[in-house]
């Protein structure tokens, strides 16, 4: 018996911010992630199961549950966060997580990561950082999750494509399923934020 999964439709809510950062703090925070020696290799950067294409790299956890684990690397990558909010303005109540992931080319391909969400049933913001230039877009699609678990049968729809580009930031409510496309040419870099606020006036949602 096919088990209802709750989501919602929604419209096409996301923002791309380009040119918020200076030059020379995209090429800092590039060069800091790259030196780096605390990625740890993950058959799985996701943790969700399914029929899609898992996408295996690198991550590397500055922030979690149990706290500031990476300080150095957090203090340098935090301001994008208040920089992005106040640009849209979203009051910021916490960071939940803040990691990075690295995805190595994989030529020929196809195919994206299991369609997830960060934080199952809370309202939160996601703040994407691209580190550089690549391909393997971030994939939004078009349904919430309402609850803890996702039907894998469940027909989700492309709703947009964001290709990485250094320097840009990715805005979205977080419980918009979203996903990652496997990159083909070039390393992929990226800096996940899950954040807790409000829009002035409004809910994260």
């Amino acid at each position: 018996m096919k088990r209802e999964t709750k989501v919602r439709e929604i419209p096409g809510t996301y923002k791309i911010l380009d040119g918020l950062l200076s030059e020379k703090y995209q090429d800092y925070i590039e060069s800091h992630l790259k030196d780096t020696d605390t990625w740890r290799y993950r058959e799985s950067l996701v943790d969700k199961k399914g029929p899609w294409a898992h996408l295996s790299g690198f991550s590397n956890v500055f922030l979690n549950e149990d706290g500031i684990r990476n300080n150095d690397i957090f203090n340098i990558v935090a301001p994008i966060t208040k920089i992005a909010c106040d640009h849209v303005g979203y009051n910021i109540t916490s960071i939940c997580y803040a990691r990075s992931f690295l995805t190595l080319p994989i030529p020929g391909a196809k195919g994206i990561s299991s369609p997830h969400v960060d934080i199952d049933n809370e309202d939160h913001l996601v703040c994407l950082y691209y580190v550089n230039d690549a391909d393997g877009d971030t994939i939004l699609l078009d349904k919430m999750d309402m609850s803890e678990e996702f039907d894998e049968s469940q027909e989700l729809n492309i709703l947009a494509r964001i290709t990485p580009k250094k320097g840009r930031i990715l805005l979205f409510c977080g419980r918009q399923y979203h996903a990652a496309s496997l990159p083909e040419k070039s390393a992929r870099i990226i800096v996940n934020f899950d954040i807790l606020g409000a829009y002035r006036g409004k809910s994260s949602t």
